[in-house]
């Protein structure tokens, strides 16, 4: 019993965890009239091709720095990382609305429901395209990060502070770096390597067959 509840309370700390990393809920404007917003809706037209994805991600958020894996491939989001000394696995099925989180040395899961799935997984790269206001964002510079050409977006809020930089490779066509929350003290920077566009099989989505699943999703 006390690994089952070890269990659904790592489970209800990821979530928060997960939520508080999770896709900004505002309105994203869909006009590409000016030019500005032309030129960098065509950066992004290749990204939205990309139907399954992997990579490394390092996430900084104040003291707080966490590192992972990250597998994608339609409906499914599978996040591998560490959290209070205990390695997770936390796979995401879209299609049904239901998350499994899983402690591999504990050969244990939890299947939950989950009410916003476009919420619950670690930022992946193509989320910041999907919600960056073109209205408000710019190409700033051409540089080089992480030895590869990156055009640098910059978007601001409606009073012109910025609050978003992303670093946004020209050869993976992703970002590989992105700061957010430039204008609050929460600033969190995503960094993304070893980026792969590989086709995925959807076992790497399964759970082993020997593992315990506490169900509470009745």
């Amino acid at each position: 019993m006390k690994k089952i509840a070890l269990l659904v309370l790592l489970s209800l700390v990821l979530s928060t965890f997960l939520v508080a990393c999770g896709n900004k809920d505002d309105s994203v404007s869909k006009d590409k009239g000016s030019a500005k917003e032309e030129k960098i809706a065509t950066l992004f037209e290749k990204s939205e091709k990309i139907k399954d994805l992997s990579y490394d991600f390092i996430m900084t958020s104040e003291e707080e720095v966490t590192k992972g894996k990250n597998w994608t491939k339609d409906k499914w989001v599978k996040n591998q990382f560490m959290a209070d000394e205990e390695e997770i696995i936390y796979i995401l099925d879209m299609n049904k609305n239901i998350s499994y989180t899983y402690l591999p040395t504990k050969k244990m899961a939890i299947k939950m429901n989950v009410k916003n799935p476009e919420n619950e997984s670690i930022k992946k790269p193509s989320d910041y395209i999907k919600n960056i206001n073109l209205e408000n964002a710019k190409i700033v510079e051409t540089t080089t990060y992480a030895d590869e050409e990156c055009k640098v977006i910059s978007e601001v809020n409606k009073d012109g502070k910025e609050i978003l930089k992303m670093w946004f490779s020209t050869k993976s066509n992703l970002p590989i770096k992105v700061e957010e929350g430039l204008d609050s003290d929460k600033k969190v920077v995503m960094e993304y390597k070893n980026i792969k566009t590989e086709k995925i099989s959807e076992n790497i989505f399964e759970l082993p067959k020997d593992v315990l699943i506490t169900d509470v999703t009745k």
